[in-house]
């Protein structure tokens, strides 16, 4: 019994200080909207590095035929 009002009572402590942008952005669904905004971007960045990856293979080794 003790251990459970111990838990309630550390679980609203918990909950009683929030961020006011979390509670903005949750509040009005764009949180979601930030979080795939963002993955998008990290998407992006990772298909460019890899297509400059290839490409710098392409002429390491079009370097090495030639010399």
């Amino acid at each position: 019994m003790l251990l459970v009002a111990m838990l309630a009572a550390a679980h609203t402590f918990a909950q009683e200080h929030v961020d006011p942008v979390d509670r903005a952005l949750h509040g009005a669904g764009k949180a979601n909207t930030v979080a795939g905004v963002v993955g998008i971007i990290l998407a992006g960045l990772f298909i460019w590095l890899f297509s400059q990856d290839r490409r710098l293979t392409r002429l390491e080794r079009r370097n090495e035929n030639e010399g």
